[in-house]
C-alpha cells in the first residue's frame, strides 16, 4: 500500500506541475495571431511582393543620383532667361542696323547708277 501511496503523491506532484504548465500555455494564447491575423498578414505580404518588381535597386538609383550630378553641373552654364532676352535685343538692334545699311547702300547705289547714267547720255 505504501507504494501506492507513493506512487499516487507523484501522479500528485506531476498533475500540479501540469496545471501549472497549463496555466502558462493558456497565458501565452493570448499573445499568439488568429487565422484572421494570419490572413491580413498575408494579404499584406502579397501586396509588398506586388510591389516589389516596381521598386528601383540600388544600382538603379545610384545612376539616377549620376544623371542628377551631371545636370547639376550643367545648370550653372546654361543660359538664365534674361541672358536670353539680352542677345534677342541685340540681334534685333543689329539686325535694324544691317536694313539701314542694306537700305543705304542700294539708295547709294542706284543715285550713283543715275548719275553714270546721264552723264553718259
Amino acid at each position: 500500500m505504501d507504494d501506492v501511496l507513493r506512487r499516487l503523491g507523484v501522479v500528485e506532484s506531476l498533475a500540479g506541475q501540469t496545471r501549472e504548465d497549463v496555466s502558462a500555455i493558456k497565458g501565452g494564447f493570448m499573445h499568439l495571431a488568429t487565422k484572421a491575423d494570419l490572413n491580413e498578414l498575408k494579404g499584406d505580404v502579397s501586396a509588398i511582393n506586388a510591389a516589389l518588381p516596381h521598386l528601383a535597386t540600388r544600382a538603379e538609383l545610384n545612376e539616377l543620383k549620376a544623371d542628377v550630378r551631371e545636370i547639376k553641373a550643367t545648370l550653372p552654364h546654361l543660359a538664365t532667361q534674361a541672358e536670353i532676352t539680352g542677345v534677342r535685343s541685340d540681334l534685333s538692334a543689329l539686325e535694324t542696323r544691317i536694313i539701314r545699311w542694306l537700305i543705304g547702300t542700294t539708295i547709294t547705289a542706284v543715285s550713283g547708277a543715275f548719275t553714270i547714267a546721264k552723264v553718259v547720255n
